[in-house]
């Protein structure tokens, strides 16, 4: 006999049971629909952790996930500062009040930080700070009712802002060593029924601590990012002291090429006309160009340190100067003497006035000539000045003067001091400038040994290339347009205009500004600097940007229009 409740297809008739069924399905519809919108948004963070692009948007994800499955009004995501004395609030919300500060809002969190301890003992009285010292979560029915903490501070926000805090749960995050390194804190849970405050049940407690952990591994994650970044920062700056230290008159050149090197390359990136309009850098490729700034100039921990710092033509472990000075002054007490031999072998007992005048006036005439030959040397020692044809000439009488000394006849002029004496410009010799050109070799040798990742990949090149021109008169390969890397150009016309300028230099005075442009156009113009650069380099502002922050006020002699200035 057939139930008359159930219809043939097994299905029922009755509408209590009806309605109950769809209540049921109703309620499994949504529970279902809650668990894929839950993996949805789990996914959504995972995601976006794995990317790594946005750490702030990351903690608002999560925060505002934290809300969602407890429907809680508010919100609070505080980080632990690194002297682990504070709590500092990184995002707030509140839908009531309509907040939104910090994470990726424009409004910056203006509320003070939550001190960790007070009179030097841990602060318990304040709940986020207890939760931050005991590594548990304590979930409060009405703070207004709570007992053993401190409510002022969240009554007197109450008041101002004609707001009732009710519920509270607050959560610590914690890393893989059980350090708590940030606090998650939510506030009001609604329910989306009746829109009443109901406090925070066992379920909201372990979907946040589940999102809690996961802003843990995220923080965690980035720190250990950030610390590995700062180390290596860190690493590559104290080789670059290290470099810098070798000379003594060349100290920060480094950190400054950098700084002048990144002003032109963001000044590159923002021309929006001329050739280099599309040269836009990510800023992974900026940092890439940075690292390779600082390491440019690597090679030089190989470096003689007297070749490296070589600032007069006969200048070795010391200044040959000096030398050559004692050794003149040799020859002078030598006139002096022969003169005196002469007189007496001439004359006898009976010196007559006419006899030593004449060999006073010749002993005279001698000793200036050799005064002048000392001057002349000391002034072309000075690597500043050129040895014109005219200069090399002089140089080779001077070099034809003999004198005797306990080893016989001597060349007034050693071999080596007319060879560093006859160098046309600069103080190198072609060996000191085989061995500063090798520099760049070993750069890029010793940063191939490093394991670089594969956003700085280009750092050897772009490092090891500076020193080439676009007219293949560079070195060490003599690359010549387009085989030069943008980068390696831009930071050429940075090392070579920060040398020019640089006003701690005790061997030269300072460059005014209006030369030093004049040299660098000079240099686009004879084919060895990218023009392209050197022009968005000026046009942009930047180099009138370093000089006022590098150059001395009586070097920057021009303004942004090229006119003259007075100082």
């Amino acid at each position: 006999m057939n139930d008359p409740s159930h219809s043939s297809a097994g299905g029922t008739k009755d509408p209590r049971i009806q309605r109950v069924l769809a209540s049921v399905m109703d309620h499994l519809r949504r529970f279902a629909e809650d668990q894929v919108s839950q993996v949805d948004a789990l996914v959504e963070i995972g995601v976006a952790m794995s990317a790594q692009e946005n750490v702030e948007a990351v903690f608002e994800m999560i925060l505002s996930h934290a809300r969602k499955v407890t429907n809680a009004d508010g919100g609070t995501l505080y980080l632990v500062n690194p002297e682990r004395t504070l709590l500092e609030f990184h995002v707030v919300h509140n839908d009531t009040l309509g907040l939104h500060q910090g994470g990726t809002s424009p409004v910056e969190v203006k509320i003070p930080p939550v001190q960790l301890y007070r009179d030097g003992e841990p602060n318990h009285k304040n709940v986020s700070a207890h939760v931050a010292h005991t590594g548990e979560m304590v979930n409060i029915p009405d703070v207004y009712r709570a007992e053993g903490f401190d409510f002022s501070g969240a009554r007197a926000f109450d008041r101002e802002l004609a707001y009732r805090s009710v519920s509270m749960l607050t959560v610590p995050m914690r890393d893989h060593t059980h350090t708590t390194i940030g606090v998650l804190q939510l506030i009001n849970a609604i329910d989306p029924h009746t829109n009443a405050t109901i406090e925070f049940d066992s379920h909201h407690e372990r979907r946040v601590m589940s999102l809690a952990s996961l802003a843990a591994v995220m923080l965690t994650q980035q720190n250990l990012i950030d610390e590995m970044r700062r180390l290596f920062d860190s690493l590559i700056r104290a080789l670059a002291t290290a470099i810098d230290a070798k000379s003594d008159h060349i100290g920060n050149h480094i950190a400054r090429v950098t700084e002048l090197t990144m002003l032109i390359a963001r000044a590159v990136c923002e021309a929006d006309s001329g050739p280099l309009a599309g040269a836009n850098y990510s800023e992974a490729e900026l940092e890439e160009l940075r690292i390779a700034a600082w390491l440019h100039d690597t090679g030089k921990i190989v470096t003689p340190k007297h070749v490296v710092d070589k600032s007069t033509r006969l200048e070795t472990v010391f200044d040959r100067a000096e030398m050559l000075s004692t050794r003149w002054q040799a020859m002078k007490e030598r006139a002096h003497r022969e003169a005196l031999e002469q007189l007496l072998a001439e004359a006898g007992d009976s010196i007559s006035r006419d006899a030593a005048a004449r060999v006073q006036h010749e002993l005279d005439r001698m000793l200036s000539q050799m005064d002048e030959e000392l001057a002349f040397i000391l002034k072309l020692n000075d690597g500043g000045e050129f040895v014109t044809e005219t200069r090399a000439e002089r140089l080779k009488e001077i070099a034809r003067r003999r004198y005797l000394s306990e080893d016989g006849e001597l060349p007034a002029l050693q071999e080596d001091e007319f060879r560093d004496l006859s160098i046309p410009r600069g103080t190198l010799n072609e060996e000191e400038r085989k061995i500063i050109q090798d520099h760049v070799v070993q750069t890029e040798r010793i940063l191939h040994e490093i394991a670089w990742p594969r956003s700085m990949k280009d750092v050897p090149p772009i490092a090891a290339s500076h020193h080439e021109m676009l007219d293949g008169s560079g070195y060490p390969k003599g690359l010549k347009g387009d085989e030069i890397l943008l980068q390696s150009r831009i930071m050429a016309v940075a090392d070579i205009f920060e040398a020019l300028s640089a006003k701690d230099r005790p061997y030269k005075e300072p460059m005014k500004l209006s030369q030093t442009l004049k040299i660098i156009r000079r240099m686009v113009d004879e084919g060895c600097l990218d023009g392209d650069v050197v022009e968005v380099f000026i046009n942009s502002g930047a180099v009138f940007a370093y000089a006022r922050q590098h150059m001395a006020r009586e070097q920057i002699d021009i303004d942004a229009t090229g006119a003259a200035v007075s100082n």
